[in-house]
């Protein structure tokens, strides 16, 4: 402060701040989003995106699948779990692999290749596995990666780094933390690209989501996206949103994607609402059947005492039951005015 203010670097200041003044006269253009999902904008030039997740959750399927909407160029028959890109210009897209072993980081890459459904990456992109290089070497090899990819193909798209807690030695030092944060918007700026980083949740966290020290709230704090993952007890995951600048996308809608043995990859199955609607139907219908039995059809009174015998419900809640599901299409009326199994 005292420097400031006996003006030592008081010209080169000047010179910053000038540049960056408000233009009211000027409306700078609308960022084009560098990544989508569901048709919102989640990642834009010049700034940082997130994906959290606990263990296990699908962090690196839903970034194989980043890789492949990238690739594809939004090519149709081509299922990347709802993201969506395009890289017209050709600008690099960089790849930085700070946790798997060089067969795993091998395996995503061409999961991502067989995904887009192309047959060999594009020249603009390039991966690098850097998990048995030191803290220093490998934000090192993220800065020569930048500067390499805008002199050979004109500019940068976008840098995904799996993952950014291996960039720092103690996430919980907020020197630390503050700094790299600050460094990678820096360089989202100055390259005029998205980066778009992965950091585990803590374990045993709770619904808020609560990611590892303070290098987590920083980048939370920073981040144009937060992309958050939960995968449930029948191994189904779900992508949401937020905490985010130019988009919301509540869990309850969020797209939803599992593991396929038939396609060897994680593929899309519907949206968190979808379902959710289908868990209830399926619900709705084997409730229904346990009242019917083996009876055809039965009148309003006969079902609400079937329904309160076979599912141990109050004569309201079995009242209600026959209005919903006549409603949903799991019962009908027969012509004398029975109630029957819409598909028995």
């Amino acid at each position: 402060l005292a420097e400031i203010d006996a003006g030592t670097h008081s010209q080169g200041a000047a010179t910053q701040l000038e540049s960056r003044t408000l233009n009211f006269d000027v409306i700078p253009p609308r960022p084009i989003p560098i990544l989508t999902l569901q048709g919102k904008a989640l990642c834009t030039a010049g700034n940082l995106t997130n994906i959290q997740a606990p263990a296990k959750a699908g962090k690196s399927a839903v970034l194989e699948s980043q890789i492949a909407a990238i690739m594809s160029g939004n090519r149709q028959g081509i299922d990347t779990l709802g993201f969506s890109a395009e890289n017209p210009q050709g600008f690099a897209l960089i790849h930085l692999d700070t946790e798997q072993s060089r067969f795993d980081h091998d395996a995503l890459v061409r999961r991502a290749v067989r995904r887009a459904k192309v047959e060999t990456p594009p020249a603009w992109f390039h991966s690098y596995s850097l998990a048995d290089l030191s803290i220093r070497e490998r934000r090192q090899a993220l800065h020569f990666a930048m500067r390499d990819g805008r002199e050979a193909h004109g500019g940068i798209f976008a840098v995904m780094i799996d993952g950014i807690g291996d960039l720092c030695a103690d996430p919980n030092d907020a020197g630390e933390a503050f700094a790299l944060v600050a460094e990678l918007h820096t360089a989202a700026i100055s390259y005029d690209c998205a980066i778009i980083t992965i950091l585990h949740e803590n374990p045993g966290g709770s619904e808020t989501g609560k990611t590892r020290g303070h290098l987590g709230s920083q980048v939370e704090r920073k981040a144009e996206t937060n992309l958050r993952l939960a995968k449930d007890s029948h191994g189904v995951t779900t992508i949401w949103a937020e905490k985010a600048r130019h988009c919301y996308l509540p869990k309850s809608e969020g797209p939803c994607f599992a593991w396929n043995d038939q396609a060897m990859m994680h593929t899309s199955c519907g949206t968190a609402k979808q379902m959710k609607s289908a868990e209830l139907r399926e619900k709705m219908n084997l409730e229904a059947e346990a009242a019917f039995g083996e009876v055809g059809s039965m009148t309003y009174t006969e079902l609400v005492e079937a329904i309160m015998k076979a599912l141990d419900v109050s004569e309201r809640t079995a009242k209600s039951r026959v209005t919903t599901w006549l409603a949903e299409g799991i019962t009908r009326k027969t012509s004398t005015g029975n109630h029957t199994l819409t598909n028995p």
